[in-house]
């Protein structure tokens, strides 16, 4: 796909897999990086340290960078963001107009969540079609007293509050018994399903500017290439990015994405029902967080959250054993409670499974 892509990516060189044990491997160019992963800085943002960095050439590479230290970058993180978007929506919309390649053959090597019947999502008047509920409110069990008292000091203020308790709990068990439902929900309209990037986060990428300081961009770790709901996709791009960044930034986001799409050969969309898409995408993401709170326990004992009194400490800023996972984790928590609060959320969800509820003319399901 090196000829139709819209965007630079490493030349492929050579790949082999080994059916019999999935062992595989796979040589590329290599990104000429203007750094090392180690030289990054973690823990709290530094504003004078994008100001006072050495100037680039033109076409020299930027970073590399890492998930959620957006301070790093070397500009306003919303630039970085905004050519992400374009890009993902310029694929997109080469996709849906037949430039992106032979559809035939993209459906044969990749997934396509729009050829789905409707019987095939599972779908479920009468009960969870998530996790069973007693399995699901275990983890739960597990997971509000991280939230709400051991790891308090690096959330918002109001995780304390039994009102906000009682509508994150609602939040997620509604989630968890209408998975199905959503999942479908987002793939039912053709026009909101194209094949693009999985995964736009600023480290899955490459940048650098032109003698006109302009910002380029390239991109790998194409994993997961598939056609699926935009609003997901777009949810995936973004959500380790700051969360003040991205409330600041999210409507012209995606009046960017819904502008580019259509340049580039995509249907008009609603930006409403986009936007729809996408919170109630980032709320999911949730369901599979609440399972990751053992793990964060072994990364962090218990004992350790005494002390941590906000996200910067550096047992928890850090990469652990070399990963951002730790970070990760507890970034998109914060975001994702933000979200069900601060932009009503928990409200939006209860409003679209009353919608869904009688569109269908089902009964509303029991949760709990």
């Amino acid at each position: 796909m090196e000829a139709t892509l819209p965007v630079k990516i490493p030349t492929f060189y050579y790949g082999d897999v080994s059916n019999e044990t999935s062992n595989f491997i796979i040589i590329t160019e290599c990104v000429p990086f203007c750094s090392r992963i180690e030289d990054l800085d973690f823990g709290a943002p530094k504003p004078e340290k994008r100001t006072n960095q050495t100037p680039l050439k033109p076409y020299e590479v930027e970073g590399p960078y890492d998930k959620c230290i957006d301070w790093t970058l070397r500009s306003e993180p919303s630039e970085y963001y905004y050519l992400l978007l374009k890009i993902g929506a310029k694929m997109a919309g080469l996709y849906k107009c037949g430039k992106l390649g032979n559809p035939d053959a993209l459906n044969r090597y990749f997934e396509n969540w729009g050829h789905r019947s409707v019987e095939s999502w599972g779908m479920n008047p009468a009960g969870s079609t998530g996790e069973p509920i007693p399995v699901f409110k275990k983890k739960l069990e597990i997971a509000m007293p991280f939230f709400f008292d051991l790891a308090k000091d690096i959330f918002p203020k109001y995780v304390t509050d039994s009102n906000f308790q009682a509508k994150f709990e609602k939040t997620l068990l509604t989630l968890n018994a209408y998975a199905a439902e959503t999942s479908y929900w987002r793939h039912k309209n053709p026009d909101f399903i194209a094949m693009t990037h999985n995964n736009l986060n600023v480290d899955n990428a490459f940048w650098w500017r032109d003698e006109d300081g302009k910002l380029d961009i390239g991109l790998f770790d194409w994993g997961h290439m598939s056609a699926r709901s935009i609003g997901f996709k777009i949810w995936w791009w973004v959500y380790c990015g700051d969360h003040d960044t991205l409330t600041a930034n999210l409507d012209c986001y995606l009046q960017c994405f819904i502008e580019t799409y259509h340049e580039y050969g995509g249907p008009l969309l609603d930006k409403e029902e986009l936007k729809t898409q996408l919170i109630i995408t980032a709320m999911e993401q949730m369901l599979g967080l609440v399972g990751a709170v053992p793990q964060i326990h072994r990364m962090v004992p218990k004992k350790n959250w005494q002390t941590i009194k906000d996200r910067w400490d550096p047992r928890i800023a850090e990469n652990v054993q070399g990963q951002s996972t730790l970070r990760l984790y507890l970034h998109v928590m914060d975001s994702i409670i933000r979200i069900m609060q601060e932009w009503k959320g928990s409200e939006l969800l209860q409003d679209w499974v009353g919608g869904f509820c009688k569109a269908a003319n089902w009964e509303l399901k029991a949760i709990s």
